[in-house]
């Protein structure tokens, strides 16, 4: 009989390389992210009923998903926010883009044979567009307080 998710909190304890496969089929699902807010480690640690450290799921984010990685901080340290823990120092647009190509190819193996290729052509216009995309400018308008 094989595992299920329930097992993370009752039934055999998982080994080490089916806990990591867990993790990954958590980050290729999503729920590493709450809306547009990356889950801390900690709060992922949780969610797999703590049965690794967030230290160890940081140094899994970084091995398995290293774009996800850069997105959630990187290897810049995290100055003391008064008891915030694990928030990105630096998020950048090319770490968000990153991060969401990856979600895309997570996300991939799910689809059916038709929507993978609808995917392809979406990705088709979207590397077209990143292709032409010109630098951004704010547009002058007669309001300077805006």
């Amino acid at each position: 009989m094989g595992r299920r998710a329930g097992d993370l909190t009752h039934g055999l304890p998982l080994k080490s390389r089916e806990l990591r496969a867990v993790f990954k089929a958590y980050v290729g699902s999503g729920r590493h992210r709450d809306g547009v807010r990356f889950r801390s480690y900690r709060e992922i640690a949780v969610d797999l009923a703590s049965r690794v450290s967030h230290t160890t799921i940081r140094n899994w984010m970084e091995q398995d998903f290293p774009s996800v990685f850069a997105a959630m901080g990187g290897t810049e340290p995290i100055a003391d926010a008064g008891g915030a823990r694990d928030i990105p120092s630096t998020i950048t647009p090319l770490s968000r883009a990153k991060a969401s190509l990856d979600q895309a190819a997570a996300e991939a193996r799910r689809l059916l044979p038709e929507e993978r290729q609808d995917l392809l052509e979406h990705l088709r216009q979207v590397r077209r567009l990143v292709a032409d995309a010109q630098p951004w400018k704010p547009e002058e308008d007669d309001n300077p307080d805006f």
